[in-house]
C-alpha cells in the first residue's frame, strides 16, 4: 500500500497544484476547505488506527473491497496532498474562507498576507489586489498597502479617473477630476487681487495675522484658477520640462487643487515660491497651519501617493477638525486621512446609514424549498439602499456580494462611518408563526425598530409577527448580538417573514413585497432620523412642463410641497393644478394676476385679488385654500401703505399669509444647479423650520429639482396646514 500510496499522492498532488493554479475562486475555497478537513481528521488518527486499515488491506480477498479500500487510500491521499500545499496555495483562498479560518489552524508566522487581515479597513473581496501591490512595493507596511488598494492608489497616476463630488469636492487628486466647468459657488479677494472661497480666504488672515506677531510676513503667489488657467499652465510645463516631469510639477487640467478655491502658493520673507523652504514662514507653517484648519499637501516623502515633487508652499484648506484629526493621527497625506475616515467623505450634515443583510458566502443561512435566506436578504437590502438614496441618504453596504464576513466586522464598518443607524435584515423560522418581526439592540436601537416595524407594517400589510428586545424572549437571532447591544449606534434587525411559512415565503420571493418592504424601512429611518422641517413652497405656478417635472420627483420621494398658484395660470392649465391637489399637496394663492401695479392699488384691490384666485382654485380642485403669500412677499416697497390693512382685511375672512426664510434664489440670476442649491443651503443656516421659496415655473428649477430636494435629507417634509405656525418677515 505504501508504494501505491505515494504514486497516487504524487499525481494527485501534481494535479491539484495545477487546480489552484487554474480553478474558479469557488472551486479553490472548496478544494482548500477539504485541506482543513483533511488537517484535523490527519491529527485525530493514531497509528493503531493507520495500522487496522494497512492490515485489513493486505487481507481483502474481494476485488470489490480492494479497490473500495484503494479508492479510500486515494482520496486520503488528495486530502494529503492538500495539506501539504495548503500554505503555499493559500494566496488564492477566498477572503471569505480566510476572514473565518478557524482559530485552532495555525499558520506560518512569516506568512506573506497575514497582516492584511489585521486592518481595520481589509476588504477581502480585493486580497489578489493587495498581494499584487505588495509584489511592486515590498517596503511598504501590510497596513499601508490596504488603504492604498481600497483608495485606488495602486492604478497609474490619471489611469482611472473618477469625477469628484461637485458639492464638496475634498479630494481632488490625480484620480479625481472637477468638472471642466466648476467653479466654486463664491470667490473672494483673499490677498493681492487672489481670488479664494470665503472660509480659505478667513482662516488665511487669521493664519498670516498671528505669523505677523511672531515676526513673520506671509503673501499669496496663486491662489484659485479655472480650468482654461491650469490648461495654460499645464501645457506650459509640458514646454518647459517634457511630460514625465510635467506631470510631477503641475496638475493636469480638472485635477488642480487650485480650481476647487482652498489651495493657496505660499511666499515668504524671501519673496519668491522656490526659496520657501528656507524662511522662516515655511518651518512656522510646517508646526502651526493645522491650528488654523491647513495642511501642507505635498510632502517631502509621499511623492509616490501625491505624484508631485516636494512642494513646502502649497497649502490647502481642509477645515480645522480635520487638519487637527490628521495631525493627531499622524496622516501625511488627505489621501490617507480619507480612507482611514471615509465619513470625511459624506458632507456635514448627511446621515450615513448602514444596511446589512445576514449570510453571504458559505453562510446560506435558512433554505427551504429553493429559498435561500442570505439571497432574499441581499435582495431586500439593496432594495433598501435605493430607497434610502432616493430620498439624499448615504448607504453603507456592510457586505458586498456573496462573501462571508462576521459580525464584529460588519459592526467595525458602521463604526468607521459613524452610522446614525444600522438595520440589519435577514428571515426567521418558526413553525407556528409568521409575519413581520422586529428586534433592537442595546439603549438606543429601541426607537429606531419600532418606528420602522410599524412603517413596515403600514406599507406592506404583512401580519405584525412582534417587535422585542434582543436581550428578551423571542428576538431574532443575529449572530453575536453583543456585539450590536454593546454598540453606541441605534441597531434592529428585521424579519420579513418565516422561510418555512408557505405563504410568507411566496411573499419574500415575490419582487413587489420585497419593495413593499424596503419603502416601509426607508419610512421608518426618515422617521426617526429628521427633527427639523422643511416647507419647500412654490410660487407662480402652475405651468404645464415644469411643474410637472417638479410634480415627479416630489412623487419619487413622497415628499408633501405647497403651491402659491396665480389664478391666471391655474385657469390656464387647471389638470396641473388638480394633480397638485390630487397627490396631497397643498395649495395657496398667490396672486390672480401678479401685476404689481394692479394687486396693490389698495387693500381692498389685494384682497379681491386673493379671493379671485381662491375662487378659481376651488372651482378647478373642489377646495378653498386659506394660505396666500404676497408677490415679492409680505414686506415690500409696492406695498408699503395697504400692507397691515390688507392683512386684516384678508384675516377676518379666514386667510393665513405665510413668507420665507430660506430661498434658492432662482428668479435672480442663478445659471446652474449648483448655485442654486448653494443659495438653497446658504440662506439655511442652523435652522430647525425652514420655508424654502422656489419658483415652479422657471426650467432651471425643474431641471434641478432632485439635488435640491436632496440637499435637504436632514429635514422632514411637510406641506404647511392650518397647525402650521406661519412664517412672517420680521
Amino acid at each position: 500500500m505504501n508504494d501505491l500510496t505515494e504514486k497516487t499522492s504524487d499525481l494527485l498532488k501534481r494535479k491539484y497544484l495545477s487546480l489552484i493554479k487554474t480553478s474558479a475562486p469557488k472551486i479553490r475555497v472548496s478544494a482548500l476547505k477539504v485541506a482543513l478537513l483533511a488537517v484535523r481528521a490527519m491529527n485525530s488518527l493514531n497509528s493503531s488506527l493507520s495500522a487496522a486499515l494497512n492490515s485489513v488491506f493486505a487481507n481483502a480477498a474481494q476485488p470489490i473491497l480492494k479497490g473500495a479500500l484503494l479508492c479510500s487510500a486515494a482520496a486520503l491521499s488528495v486530502c494529503l496532498a492538500a495539506a501539504a500545499v495548503y500554505a503555499k496555495s493559500r494566496g488564492a483562498i477566498s477572503a471569505a474562507v480566510i476572514s473565518a479560518r478557524p482559530q485552532s489552524v495555525s499558520y506560518p508566522a512569516d506568512e506573506e498576507s497575514a497582516e492584511f487581515f489585521k486592518s481595520a479597513y481589509y476588504d477581502g473581496l480585493r486580497y489578489d489586489e493587495y498581494m499584487a501591490y505588495k509584489r511592486r512595493r515590498p517596503s511598504l507596511a501590510d497596513e499601508d498597502i490596504v488603504w492604498m488598494v481600497n483608495a485606488g492608489l495602486s492604478a497609474d497616476f490619471y489611469s482611472d479617473i473618477n469625477l469628484s463630488d461637485a458639492q464638496r469636492p475634498l479630494l481632488v487628486n490625480k484620480y479625481n477630476k472637477l468638472p471642466d466647468n466648476y467653479k466654486p459657488p463664491e470667490l473672494v479677494e483673499v490677498l493681492n487681487g487672489k481670488l479664494a472661497t470665503p472660509e480659505t480666504r478667513d482662516a488665511f488672515l487669521t493664519m498670516r495675522e498671528n505669523a505677523l506677531e511672531n515676526g513673520l510676513k506671509l503673501s499669496v503667489a496663486s491662489a484659485y484658477r479655472d480650468f482654461e488657467r491650469q490648461r495654460y499652465l499645464y501645457s506650459q510645463a509640458i514646454k518647459q520640462y517634457g511630460p514625465e516631469t510635467a506631470d510631477t510639477r503641475s496638475a493636469r487640467p480638472g485635477h488642480s487643487e487650485h480650481q476647487t478655491g482652498r489651495a493657496l502658493d505660499l511666499i515668504g520673507s524671501f519673496g519668491d515660491m522656490a526659496n520657501f523652504e528656507k524662511t522662516p514662514e515655511c518651518e512656522w507653517i510646517k508646526s502651526h497651519a493645522y491650528e488654523y484648519g491647513f495642511i501642507m499637501r505635498y510632502g517631502n516623502d509621499v511623492q509616490d501617493i501625491t505624484g508631485y515633487i516636494y512642494e513646502p508652499w502649497h497649502i490647502t484648506y481642509v477645515g480645522e477638525p480635520i487638519a487637527f484629526d490628521m495631525k493627531t493621527k499622524g496622516c501625511k497625506t488627505l489621501e490617507e486621512y480619507l480612507y482611514k475616515n471615509p465619513s470625511a467623505l459624506i458632507p456635514d450634515g448627511s446621515a450615513i446609514i448602514a444596511v446589512d443583510a445576514s449570510g453571504g458566502g458559505d453562510d446560506r443561512g435558512l433554505f427551504f424549498a429553493n429559498a435561500v435566506e442570505k439571497d432574499i436578504n441581499m435582495d431586500i437590502a439593496e432594495r433598501v439602499k435605493r430607497n434610502l438614496e432616493d430620498r439624499g441618504f448615504q448607504v453603507v453596504m456592510t457586505r458586498s456580494g456573496d462573501v462571508s464576513v462576521s459580525v464584529k466586522r460588519r459592526v467595525e464598518t458602521a463604526r468607521l462611518y459613524d452610522v446614525r443607524a444600522f438595520i440589519n435584515i435577514k428571515q426567521y423560522a418558526a413553525y407556528n408563526e409568521d409575519g413581520l418581526k422586529t428586534t433592537y439592540f442595546g439603549q438606543y436601537g429601541g426607537k429606531l425598530a419600532a418606528l420602522i416595524h410599524d412603517a413596515t407594517l403600514f406599507k406592506s400589510g404583512a401580519r405584525d409577527a412582534g417587535l422585542s428586545d434582543s436581550a428578551g424572549d423571542g428576538a431574532v437571532a443575529f449572530g453575536d448580538s453583543t456585539t450590536l447591544v454593546a454598540s453606541d449606534m441605534a441597531a434592529c434587525s428585521i424579519a420579513a417573514g418565516n422561510l418555512f411559512d408557505e405563504s410568507d415565503r411566496r411573499l419574500i420571493t415575490d419582487e413587489n413585497y420585497q419593495e413593499k418592504i424596503a419603502g416601509g424601512i426607508a419610512d421608518g429611518v426618515m422617521n426617526y432620523l429628521k427633527t427639523k422641517v422643511i416647507y419647500f413652497t412654490f410660487d407662480d405656478g402652475p405651468y404645464e412642463k415644469t411643474t410637472s417635472k417638479i410634480l415627479d420627483a416630489l412623487k419619487r420621494r413622497n415628499i408633501k410641497a405647497t403651491f402659491f398658484v396665480v389664478g391666471s395660470n391655474a385657469r390656464k392649465y387647471p389638470d396641473t393644478l388638480r394633480r397638485i391637489g390630487a397627490e396631497g399637496h397643498m395649495i395657496g394663492v398667490h396672486s390672480d394676476t401678479h401685476i404689481y401695479k394692479q394687486i396693490y392699488a389698495s387693500e381692498l384691490a389685494f384682497a379681491r385679488d386673493v379671493e379671485s384666485a381662491a375662487k378659481s382654485v376651488e372651482e378647478i380642485t373642489g377646495v378653498k385654500p386659506f394660505l396666500y403669500r404676497f408677490p415679492g412677499g409680505s414686506v415690500n416697497r409696492h406695498n408699503a401703505e395697504i400692507r397691515q390693512n390688507a392683512i386684516k382685511i384678508l384675516k377676518e375672512k379666514g386667510y393665513e399669509y405665510f413668507d420665507w426664510n430660506a430661498s434658492i434664489q432662482d428668479s435672480s440670476n442663478a445659471q446652474t444647479t449648483d448655485e442654486l442649491v448653494y443659495n438653497a443651503l446658504s440662506t439655511t443656516g442652523g435652522k430647525d423650520t425652514v420655508c424654502l421659496l422656489a419658483h415652479d415655473i422657471i426650467p432651471l428649477t425643474a431641471d434641478s429639482i432632485d439635488e435640491i430636494l436632496d440637499s435637504f435629507a436632514d429635514f422632514r417634509s411637510e406641506p404647511i396646514t392650518s397647525a402650521s405656525e406661519p412664517v412672517h418677515f420680521q
